[in-house]
């Protein structure tokens, strides 16, 4: 299952129901599982951090400006800056960076300012093709600002979020280890995190064997360099595309299967073992 991380935004409510429950019990919440939310909340953030250091530790003096723009019908993309007593240049707009709903959602969890002084504006974006003729409307102002507020579970993939920082730059090279040497806590995060990654990266080329094209692009060329770090014993001596890669890797893993059975593929290529378990071809 991949990693996610949950938590609600009201907290504080939650927490006087869990301890109600705990004294009518007797059993109070175990230690070890109140750290291990903590560290799963902390590393998130930390990610967050990294991909959008321009949203943290803003002034609040006067509340706090989030800026909602739709992508697609159902894609909603958020900004944040500080309040001001004045209206936003476009140019300001056009710069913001977009988090998802529950991205902007965590973010804002880091700061403590009351819910009535942070401001949501929907805006248009001039990179965006999408427009919605309601944007204006009271009724979109009140949707959005539900969706920022709402006591839902947030629910972050980590491993996406550092692949997506891994790519943020340099965005002039073409050689993958550019990318990763200059982000080296994410990728220490991705190889740390060893069967969280593999599925990813697995799903991944699942996937764009729909679309080579997708699966050729930068994400399948650092995929295919990380994946050979996770699994050294199945690296192939191939050249071609990452989407060749893949296809070739595949139809060894599935060999192996056949030349050493299940047990000893597990233990010797684990990573092969792993994918063939995805496609449901272990027993």
């Amino acid at each position: 299952m991949k990693k996610t991380v949950r938590w609600i935004l009201s907290a504080a409510a939650a927490a006087c129901v869990v301890l109600a429950v705990c004294f009518m019990t007797g059993i109070l919440p175990c230690r070890e599982d109140r750290e291990k939310n903590e560290v799963y909340n902390s590393e998130v953030i930390n990610v967050l951090r990294e991909r959008f250091p321009e949203y943290f530790d803003l002034s609040t003096f006067k509340g706090l400006e989030v800026y909602v723009w739709q992508m697609a019908q159902e894609s909603y993309s958020w900004g944040l800056m500080s309040g001001t007593d004045r209206v936003k240049k476009g140019t300001e707009l056009w710069n913001l960076k977009g988090a998802s709903t529950d991205e902007m959602r965590a973010i804002l969890s880091t700061y403590d300012i009351p819910e009535e002084d942070i401001s949501v504006i929907p805006i248009t974006q001039v990179y965006s093709s999408y427009f919605d003729p309601n944007i204006q409307t009271p009724s979109y102002a009140a949707k959005v600002r539900k969706m920022l507020f709402s006591d839902e579970p947030i629910e972050i993939d980590l491993t996406d979020e550092l692949f997506t920082i891994i790519m943020s730059s340099p965005q002039t090279s073409s050689n993958s280890w550019d990318y990763l040497n200059a982000h080296e806590s994410a990728h220490k995060k991705l190889l740390a995190d060893k069967e969280n990654t593999l599925r990813y990266i697995f799903n991944h080329f699942l996937a764009a064997e729909q679309n080579m094209y997708w699966g050729d692009g930068l994400p399948g060329v650092l995929m295919r360099t990380i994946l050979d770090e996770l699994a050294p014993e199945s690296m192939l001596d191939l050249a071609g595309t990452p989407s060749e890669y893949f296809s070739e890797w595949k139809a060894m893993a599935r060999q192996q299967k056949e030349a050493l059975g299940e047990k000893r593929l597990q233990k010797e290529y684990p990573a092969a073992y792993l994918l063939l378990e995805m496609l449901k071809e272990i027993r």
